[in-house]
């Protein structure tokens, strides 16, 4: 039994389960003096007995711990942003702490994705309206890029001006409400009654609750000015991970800049809001103040270049690889690794981008 155990980790519900059989084969099954024992009916009826019970021992304690394996969504795309298709198992390297992760399989998966996307509409977003429009214009070109079978919903935060577009309501009703908000403003003297990082929080499980019960490669598509201090990133994290759901995001430049107090301030809710996105497998955008103070409508040219930027990042949301990875070792709570992809299989290829969920979640 120690040489089986050796083999792997056997998990908790196995070894509850298979504990009386593996007793019993302990006891019953050790030879006692030759076949001559299994030769009366009665006897060999106990052998026979005897038999199922080890090879059922055996079976159990075989079982892999379920921590062990796991499944991700990921992304390879060349330098062009173009997505890398017809890759293997053998295309990918994983690591973590110290040891091999194994690349079980690797299977090209085009099934259209389901997409919630969610729209900060608070004060601090609309004051800039040339960001905000561009912002806008960019996931009405991502939905546009979208497949045309791919579900996609919409909810708002953070305003008095709450709106929900479910899955069944279809593209244009999502688009209709994206070119909507491109003109709104929020009330003056509208005063929110909880804080933005409350408003966030809430956001995220109610698109969570969207997407309930997951599927692989479910993505939530954040548009927010990551304004404050925001600490409810393990949360958020602990949540979408355990259900698979990517994180993508438009952020906004000046919340990357530390010159100031404030902008330190809001520079750590950015903070937090990229590593969720890179914790969950997603990507981000970053959106710079406008210029042209006083400006309110985009241009035909910049449409169009809104449009061609915004095909890359829907490409990332639908084009992706299931992974089957097993484990070196259990790891006790979230854990960062790396993945690589490679041409040739034994070298990375530095032309290649490769999104991953780069931290796995504990185990449930």
């Amino acid at each position: 039994m120690a040489a089986l155990r050796s083999k792997g980790t056997v998990n908790a519900r196995s070894a509850l389960e298979c504990g009386s059989g593996a007793a019993a084969f302990a006891t019953r099954a050790r030879p006692q003096g030759g076949s001559s024992r299994c030769r009366s009916p009665r006897r060999l009826r106990r052998c026979l007995a005897a038999l199922a019970l080890s090879l059922w021992a055996v079976t159990c304690w075989a079982q892999e711990n379920p921590c062990l394996t796991r499944a991700v969504t990921v992304g390879v795309f060349n330098s062009n942003d173009g997505p890398v298709k017809s890759l293997d198992a053998a295309h990918f390297r994983g690591r973590i702490q110290g040891g091999n992760v194994e690349i079980m399989s690797a299977k090209y998966d085009a099934t259209p994705r389901r997409i919630v996307f969610l729209v900060d509409t608070s004060a601090a977003m609309t004051q800039d309206q040339a960001r905000w429009q561009s912002e806008l214009a960019m996931a009405e070109g991502l939905v546009s890029w979208l497949p045309a079978q791919a579900p996609v919903a919409l909810l708002t935060f953070a305003s008095s001006k709450p709106e929900r577009i479910d899955f069944a309501q279809g593209h244009k009703a999502v688009n209709d409400a994206l070119a909507g908000l491109e003109g709104f403003t929020v009330a003056p003297g509208f005063s929110p009654a909880v804080s933005a990082e409350t408003h966030l929080s809430d956001g995220i499980d109610q698109a969570l609750a969207m997407l309930d019960p997951p599927k692989p490669g479910d993505a939530i598509c954040l548009i927010s000015d990551a304004n404050g201090d925001w600490n409810a990133k393990d949360a958020a994290e602990g949540k979408m991970s355990a259900r698979g759901v990517r994180l993508f995001g438009f952020l906004p430049e000046s919340a990357l800049a530390q010159n100031s107090e404030s902008q330190i301030q809001d520079a750590k809710g950015a903070a937090a809001i990229r590593g969720l996105i890179e914790a969950t497998g997603g990507d981000y955008l970053i959106f710079g103040s406008s210029p042209k103070k006083g400006a309110t409508d985009l241009s035909p040219e910049d449409r169009s270049k809104l449009l061609v930027a915004s095909r890359s990042f829907a490409q990332e949301m639908s084009e992706t690889y299931r992974l089957e990875i097993r484990l070196p070792q259990t790891v006790e709570g979230a854990r960062e690794w790396t993945l690589e992809a490679s041409a040739d299989s034994k070298k990375k290829d530095s032309h290649w981008r490769v999104i991953y969920p780069k931290r796995l979640p504990k185990c449930p």
